[in-house]
């Protein structure tokens, strides 16, 4: 697979993410993983991931200063209460599931190639705004048309990552 189009022009453009971010965003993994386990109802999932990207918009981008104010999600409880919900009246559809595999693709490519956690979550908060306005109704937005800044991301492979490790 080529280099991903939109994304690549990002790469090693500013900090690397720090220790904290990295462990966060695959406490975020760890979340999007089980609700597709679980086949969680996507407008369940949908507030918490655009809570996430609008409480680092916040404080523009300051990972600290967004945890110790609690402005994001703690995605640990946030799985646990998923585990703990009921069985879902609409469970999380195939389409639905193809979109957060490409958001953990956009996470997973990000990491490895020195992506800002500005431009990471720029994904989540552009898709996740788009979806806010038909009520995170996923099959809505799609025949509103929208489409997604992350879709393809689940297809990256080692062509398009660096630093794979072998």
């Amino acid at each position: 697979m080529k280099a991903l189009p939109w994304i690549e022009r990002w790469k090693n453009s500013g900090t690397l993410l720090s220790e904290a971010e990295v462990a966060y965003l695959g406490e975020l993994v760890a979340f999007i993983d089980r609700a597709i386990e679980l086949r969680a109802p996507f407008v369940q999932l949908a507030p918490t991931l655009c809570a996430f990207a609008d409480g680092l918009a916040s404080v523009d981008f300051e990972f600290m200063i967004a945890s110790a104010a609690e402005r994001i999600p703690e995605f640990d409880i946030q799985t646990s209460k998923l585990t703990e919900a009921k069985a879902p009246e609409k469970p999380l559809g195939d389409e639905e599931q193809a979109f957060l595999e490409d958001l953990k693709g956009v996470l997973d490519y990000g990491i490895r190639n020195g992506v800002t956690l500005r431009v990471i979550t720029g994904f989540f908060s552009h898709d996740f705004h788009e979806l806010e306005r038909n009520g995170f109704d996923f099959q809505v937005a799609k025949r509103r048309g929208f489409r997604p800044k992350a879709s393809g991301y689940s297809k990256a492979n080692e062509d398009s990552v660096q630093g794979v490790d072998d």
